[in-house]
């Protein structure tokens, strides 16, 4: 099934109980990237995608 990366990131932080912030900085991203991911403004770039399923597990596709 497929999941849009902005659903899925913004479910899997929520679910840790992070904040926007605190995710930020565990991927080493901005607060805005974050913003936009989970907007669906802007996918995040094969590094942080990478970073994002370290922490979350991998993305599901």
């Amino acid at each position: 099934m497929y999941v849009p990366w902005d659903m899925w990131i913004k479910a899997n932080r929520k679910h840790r109980g992070l904040t926007q912030h605190d995710l930020a900085y565990e991927l080493g991203a901005s607060q805005r990237a974050v913003i936009n991911w989970e907007n669906g403004i802007t996918t995040p770039k094969k590094m942080y995608q990478e970073r994002i399923n370290g922490l979350f597990g991998d993305y599901p596709r």
